[in-house]
């Protein structure tokens, strides 16, 4: 009687690229669907969502910046543009919510040693580089929308705007580089030798 294969122990880099596969997966299924689920109602329902959101949180603002009307004006604004980039953000959230499904459920299959979870993460890695690539280009162009839009706010609360929308872009860089370097990292290191080894089904011997 044959004894059965032990497989070695798994590579601390695979576990932990799986980990923050799993933790990139979920997120990007619960931010994709709420961001959708916001956007699939008509732009008076956005925009006054939007107000009361906003309407809530200007308490915890500093009163230099500007006046209720003022500040409800501004996120009225942004409001609008965002909505205005809805035709293009609901099929990237939809993509979103299909790649990051599929990250999540291979990096949970390969982190049990299952093959098709391995070609699953790979494929998943590969299509998420474009997709980064085209929503980082739809935040900073939507950033730019948004400098129009505050053009003729001034005064603090101008300067506000501006930092604000300035933030906004260099946290869509920043998140994009940092997304990139991740699922680059993933498609060489899965294609490696020895980790397809691992996910390679043994040959069939005859009897």
């Amino acid at each position: 009687m044959s004894e059965p294969k032990i497989l070695p122990k798994k590579p601390r880099l695979l576990v932990v690229l799986g980990a923050l596969g799993l933790v990139l997966g979920a997120f990007g299924i619960m931010f994709s669907v709420a961001q959708a689920s916001s956007l699939l109602v008509s732009r008076d329902d956005y925009v006054t969502a939007i107000r009361e959101a906003a309407e809530k949180q200007i308490g915890n603002l500093p009163p230099k910046l500007g006046t209720k009307d003022e500040l409800t004006q501004l996120m009225e604004k942004r409001a609008d543009v965002v909505y205005s980039r809805r035709k293009v953000a609901l099929p990237l959230a939809a993509v979103n919510v299909i790649l990051s499904f599929l990250l999540f459920a291979g990096c949970a299959r390969a982190l049990r040693g299952q093959s098709w979870g391995l070609s699953a993460w790979m494929l998943a890695a590969l299509a998420s580089i474009p997709y980064n690539l085209i929503d980082c280009a739809l935040a900073l162009v939507q950033s730019n929308d948004l400098r129009v839009a505050f053009h003729g706010a001034s005064g603090p609360l101008g300067e506000f705007a501006r930092q604000w929308v300035s933030v906004e872009s260099m946290t869509a860089m920043l998140k994009t580089s940092v997304e990139l370097l991740y699922f680059g990292i993933c498609v060489v290191y899965l294609r490696r030798p020895e980790i397809q080894a691992r996910f390679t089904p043994p040959p069939s011997t005859s009897a």
